[in-house]
């Protein structure tokens, strides 16, 4: 059973909410970081690769991924695709809420983010659309959020 939400203020302890992200209580998990605009999840995701970064994280917003993903696919090379997402420890995904609407795109990226689940590793998501609005945006991407921990960035607290 996933445990209940963290309520975060933005402006404080952000390293200390980096550094538990990389405790053995997280490793191989999902995280998805919640947020208005502006409330510095994309903040959070940069302090996470300058932190911990090199070879073992990747960030990527998820207009480059779907880029990436059309090449992969375009191409016939989805086996490249796959290996540059699932062979890092940490996968930071930035503006997950742009796949709203996409609903075969994000088919496919879900696709590669179960098989990532599987095999290990850390999965970090942002979005500026609340876990519950999900399932009237987009029901697969709502199930898989149900198996994250959430973590929501409010700068009023």
């Amino acid at each position: 059973m996933k445990d209940s939400p963290i309520w975060i203020k933005a402006a404080t302890g952000v390293l200390d909410i980096v550094e538990c992200f990389f405790d053995n209580v997280y490793s191989n998990s999902l995280i998805c970081v919640y947020g208005p605009t502006g409330s510095g999840k994309t903040a959070l995701l940069q302090r996470i690769e300058k932190t911990f970064g090199g070879e073992k994280v990747l960030r990527v917003g998820v207009e480059s991924l779907t880029q990436d993903l059309v090449s992969a696919l375009e191409s016939g090379n989805k086996t490249k695709f796959l290996h540059k997402y699932l062979d890092k420890s940490c996968l930071l995904i930035d503006n997950l809420w742009l796949l709203k609407n996409r609903k075969s795109t994000a088919t496919e990226i879900i696709s590669m983010l179960a098989k990532r689940i599987r095999g290990g590793g850390l999965t970090i998501l942002t979005s500026d659309i609340p876990q519950q609005e999900w399932n009237e945006k987009n029901i697969m991407i709502a199930d898989l959020l149900a198996s994250a921990q959430s973590i929501t960035l409010n700068p009023d607290v």
